[in-house]
């Protein structure tokens, strides 16, 4: 389960922008409260902004940061989602930043990236097993440090087949290193659905309100995707335009 994603630096947002889903007691529901151990997540959240607010790209800047962490570009390959903000000059050749939260078997995980349009600036793993915090491997351009353990061995043996362009975690999968397969198969679970859903939308609405049947099977339907929705309300308004 995700914990928090943020962003800097990418499209719209010059400075760092988090999606957080930790839960506050006071106002989240126990019913939208995922617990693993420890460890809580809101199984849904809601992201509110007027148009061009920026909330499409905070969710594309997430399925990039999952695509980085999974596959390895071609070696001289541009790094394609590269997107500064273009509206500050001290932005438009600096780094974009992305960091991510995460839970995964029980354990957490933090993960950073910074990167341009050429290579890889800065990359970071963590991981807590047992609670205790622990460095997975820290990346600053092309020298990658490594722990002593035999986890961290393994990784010193692989660091010389990482290219500029690519992501370290996710050459280490390829070559099945425990822990970052570990995370590529939980990146892999990250899934984002994304665009003009409008027509669907209103065509919900219109049949939600005309047949309670249908109202109670959509309910039915959410409560199995673990929204932790019980009820749903809804209209829609027609505009004629002479």
């Amino acid at each position: 389960m995700i914990i928090e994603f943020t962003v800097g630096n990418y499209g719209p947002f010059r400075d760092d922008i988090t999606l957080n889903f930790k839960p506050t007691k006071l106002t989240d529901s126990d019913d939208n409260i995922l617990s693993v151990g420890t460890l809580e997540a809101l199984n849904a959240i809601s992201v509110f902004g007027p148009n061009a607010a920026g909330k499409s790209r905070l969710l594309h800047a997430l399925a990039i940061l999952s695509n980085m962490m999974r596959f390895p570009l071609p070696a001289n390959m541009p790094i394609p989602f590269y997107d500064p903000f273009r509206l500050d000059s001290s932005a438009r050749n600096a780094a974009t930043r992305m960091s991510i939260v995460f839970e995964d078997e029980g354990t957490l995980f933090e993960y950073t990236l910074s990167f341009n349009s050429e290579r890889v600036i800065e990359e970071s793993l963590y991981y807590s097993p047992n609670g205790v915090r622990s460095k997975v491997f820290s990346r600053s351009e092309d020298k990658i440090t490594v722990t002593t353990t035999p986890s961290g061995r393994k990784l010193g043996q692989i660091r010389g087949n990482v290219g500029k362009n690519s992501t370290f975690v996710s050459v280490a999968a390829q070559f099945n290193h425990d822990i970052c397969l570990q995370v590529n198969r939980a990146m892999s679970n990250v899934i984002l659905l994304t665009g003009d859903m409008n027509d669907i939308l209103n065509a919900t609405i219109i049949r939600m309100n005309k047949d309670p049947a249908f109202r109670e099977k959509l309910i039915e339907a959410m409560n199995v995707a673990d929204f932790s929705i019980s009820g749903i309300s809804g209209s829609v308004k027609e505009k004629h335009v002479a």
